[in-house]
């Protein structure tokens, strides 16, 4: 039990533990993806990015500046995610994997600010700029890196796409798709551009 909790929030699953007097072995098997200890809730208006994802790489993504949040975005690992978006006016929700960061492997076009970055998993269109568009980031997938060539970036996307496809599906990730603040509609006082939850209180939005 305390080796479960100890990899709760990492990307690794314990899968056999030899627990006798004088020995202990423990066996753990990557996972798709880590979840968060406190999920992440942004909404704003998709803004035109550099045309990088769907030009050059096929993966059109739905951009967030991080001017849209002040300071919050800040306080951001970067890295790829996974979680839950929401579209004005488009079925949904869907699954999504998102890069928080500066495209490092666009050597000389790097962003200037920090960008979350949301390729949408499903038939969602590529005519989203200036909707709003609603994000719940549940789980960690990987850093973000500096990749040696765009063959080698397209190659690790296709993973991410197929880890966030796949991390998604676990219980208490998928559960997140019915959260509230999903919602297009959804309206109160906690309905901030930026804001952090707890994850168990997250999915107890969710029933």
């Amino acid at each position: 039990e305390d080796l479960q909790r100890l990899v709760y929030h990492a990307p690794l699953q314990v899968s056999q533990v030899v627990d006798e007097e004088e020995l202990y072995i423990a066996s753990l098997v990557h996972t798709p993806c880590a979840r968060l200890k406190r999920v992440l809730c942004m909404r704003g208006e998709v803004a035109t990015g550099y045309g990088r994802g769907g030009k050059k790489l096929g993966v059109p993504t739905a951009n967030l500046p991080e001017s849209q949040f002040a300071s919050a975005l800040a306080e951001v690992p970067v890295g790829v995610y996974c979680g839950w978006a929401s579209l004005l006016g488009r079925a949904g929700p869907f699954k999504a994997v998102v890069n928080v960061g500066y495209s490092p492997t666009f050597v000389g076009e790097e962003n200037r600010e920090k960008i979350v970055e949301a390729h949408l998993l499903g038939e969602v269109g590529a005519d989203f700029y200036g909707k709003e568009m609603r994000l719940i980031l549940a789980g960690f997938q990987r850093p973000e890196k500096k990749f040696p060539s765009f063959p080698a970036l397209l190659a690790a996307i296709k993973q991410d796409i197929e880890d966030a496809r796949t991390g998604l599906d676990e219980e208490s990730l998928a559960a997140l798709c019915r959260h509230p603040f999903l919602q297009q509609s959804h309206k109160s006082e906690q309905d901030l551009p930026f804001r952090e939850q707890g994850f168990m209180e997250a999915q107890s939005e969710c029933r």
